[in-house]
């Protein structure tokens, strides 16, 4: 399988890069900024960040279904760094909004590892698929034509049905609203989607 990355502007790669060097200061440490050293947000090791909300699942469960054409993009998940010092920063706009020092960079990472084994002949965008509260984010491989595959997050990431997962999305986002339609509905007191 080919992974074809897209490339993100130049701010949000500035934005990743003053993260990560805060957070080594933080820590006590000079910043490194080599590529290796896993400070320097590298273009080459990103994905772009794609977000289905709770309002559009609701009103795709009333429609019948989730297009993922309905998803839209909203930042950039680098990965940097690898195994024990891999990392991972979210950025929306030029503003980096989360970082993780593990588990969510090396999930990632070995999501990608997963699907480039698979599907040999094919070519796909890589891209990261949230859905807020409503369920786990996955990996998403989108073909320019062809069939979209999802690759879920954890210690052992495998390929999963595209439409079960969007349908678990659908099904937590309309659980949450309707306990926010609760007249007893304590905001932040809420679970799930």
């Amino acid at each position: 399988m080919t992974i074809n990355k897209l490339v993100p502007p130049d701010s949000t790669s500035a934005a990743a890069t003053r993260q990560l060097a805060a957070l080594e200061r933080a820590q006590g440490r000079i910043p490194n900024m080599e590529a290796g050293g896993g400070v320097l947000a590298n273009p080459e090791n990103c994905l772009p960040i794609y977000h289905l909300d709770g309002k559009v699942l609701c009103q795709m469960n009333a429609d019948g279904g989730v297009p993922l054409s309905a998803a839209t993009p909203v930042g950039w998940q680098y990965l940097i760094g690898q195994d024990d010092h891999a990392k991972s920063v979210e950025v929306v706009g030029d503003k980096a909004v989360a970082i993780d020092t593990g588990e969510v960079a090396l999930e990632i990472a070995h999501a990608l590892k997963i699907a480039d084994q698979g599907h040999p002949d094919e070519m796909y965008e890589a891209r990261m698929l949230t859905f807020g509260r409503a369920e786990n984010p996955v990996l998403w491989l989108h073909p320019e034509d062809g069939v979209d595959r999802f690759y879920s997050l954890g210690p052992e990431p495998a390929e999963v049905e595209p439409a079960l997962v969007l349908d678990g999305a659908m099904k937590a986002a309309v659980a949450r609203q309707a306990i926010q339609a609760s007249p007893n509905f304590i905001p932040g007191d809420e679970v799930g989607g």
